[in-house]
């Protein structure tokens, strides 16, 4: 897979720039300057596949720091205490691979979650990942736009999380009023880094959603870079403004109610030289999602905490992030999901196809189940072949645990290690920022898997 969820958060500054754009929304709808530095300081990757991406693991998104929304699980024989969402204060915080403190040792037997959440919080990330099986990648609405945006690229836990679009004021507080339960958000951006959001929250009822648009529309309202309503053909019930940015180009956001949620685009960058430019991709936004969309059947909100953490039991074979490096993104999510958070999901799509890839659990590996040991072998063999040809350095390294299946890379000069192993019909994929973590957890997988 071409995905960039749980390891690599060097962003690249076009990265930054979506979610720097959306999350000043509520304010002056331009770039967080401090994150844009934070970037260019840093190295921009280019995103391996899968979740675990190689170019620089545990290197945390800038201005950022992570959650522990999905928290530690208990090994078997223990008492659980928790699910997949604790206590963390912020929702947009990037996944690790490694981390800064990987444990010395990981779990080599199933894991033990609660069967169902024991907060909301943890309920509404489970519906909002449900949420992004339906929600449509941007890279599907316009193929230009190929490049993640990660810090707008996530599931809500609440209300609260809006603040990660539309800065920590007014809109939270409205959303909250609105009956807004939770939510998905995937950015993109293209070469040039103009960007694109795409995201749907969900409400309790439908006639909440419908009146939660001008309250939002009103919400994010900027007097000082707003030029006018944002009027989007074919979607009169939309509302939303455009306006210009202060480096050049403009920004056009609008948001549109369908039955109990809500849909809501946003684009910028220089290539939006008038409003005509952002109400026709708009348009072409509302198109894809609502037509997606129509496919949701949201949970009955009284039946939110009912939502099981782990159904199918994936979860428990995948080896967790523990303390500061377990983040809103780890947990079970469909396949159609997980391409959110992928660097070439049209790529990865027809990977997953073929495999026959349905589910995806993220934690501190990731592992994907396939149709068979076939359709495992071959992501496998897709994924380290990607790494080979888009990072620099990246050689064939030999593993010293005995992990049959294992394929591996090297790039000795960063101490950067990536290996994708497969246990039956399942695949992991494991970054790493040095051999005994990589050797240990690659180890551990393995045995988590046997005979599942």
């Amino acid at each position: 897979m071409r995905s960039s969820r749980s390891a690599i958060m060097a962003v690249a500054v076009a990265a930054v720039l979506i979610a720097g754009c959306a999350s000043t929304i509520g304010g002056t709808a331009e770039p967080n300057a401090a994150a844009v530095s934070a970037a260019n300081s840093s190295s921009p990757g280019t995103s391996g596949p899968g979740t675990s991406d190689p170019s620089s693991p545990g290197i945390t998104t800038p201005s950022e720091s992570p959650t522990s929304e999905s928290s530690p699980v208990q090994t078997t024989g223990t008492t659980p205490t928790e699910d997949t969402a604790s206590t963390a204060s912020t929702e947009s915080s990037a996944p690790q691979s490694s981390g800064g403190s990987a444990p010395t040792t990981y779990p080599t037997t199933p894991l033990q979650y609660n069967k169902t959440s024991s907060t909301q919080r943890g309920a509404n990330l489970l519906e909002a990942r449900r949420i992004a099986g339906a929600l449509v990648v941007p890279t599907f609405i316009d193929a230009s736009y190929t490049r993640n945006g990660d810090l707008s690229t996530l599931p809500y836990g609440g209300p609260s999380a809006m603040s990660t679009l539309f800065g920590s004021a007014p809109m939270p507080a409205v959303a909250q009023r609105s009956g807004m339960i939770t939510g998905f958000s995937s950015a993109r951006s293209d070469p040039a880094n103009n960007g694109l959001v795409v995201a749907a929250f969900e409400f309790g009822t439908a006639a909440q959603a419908t009146a939660a648009v001008p309250a939002f529309a009103a919400a994010s309202a900027d007097k000082t870079t707003d030029k006018g309503k944002a009027v989007v053909a074919g979607y009169p019930a939309s509302a939303g403004w455009y306006g210009t940015l202060s480096g050049g180009g403009m920004y056009f956001q609008s948001f549109l109610a369908q039955g109990r949620m809500v849909i809501y685009t946003y684009m910028s960058g220089k290539k939006f030289t008038g409003a005509a430019i952002g109400a026709a991709l708009a348009a072409k936004a509302f198109a894809a999602v609502t037509a997606s969309m129509r496919t949701f059947v949201p949970t009955a909100p009284a039946a939110i905490m009912a939502l099981p953490v782990d159904p199918d039991g994936l979860l428990a074979h995948t080896l967790p992030n523990t303390g500061d490096n377990a983040t809103v993104f780890d947990g079970s999510i469909s396949a159609a999901g997980q391409l959110h958070y992928d660097n070439d999901p049209a790529g990865t799509k027809q990977i997953f196809a073929t495999a026959g890839v349905d589910l995806v659990a993220d934690g501190r590996a990731s592992v994907y189940r396939a149709a068979s040991t076939t359709g495992a072998d071959l992501v496998r063999d897709d994924f380290v072949a990607y790494v080979q040809k888009t990072q620099t350095g990246m050689q064939p390294f030999a593993l010293t645990a005995t992990v049959p299946s294992a394929k591996c890379l090297q790039q000795a000069l960063n101490s950067v290690y990536y290996c994708v192993g497969t246990q039956g019909r399942y695949a992991f994929e494991i970054s790493a920022k040095s051999e005994s973590d990589l050797n240990a957890a690659m180890s551990a997988q393995y045995q988590l898997l046997a005979g599942f």
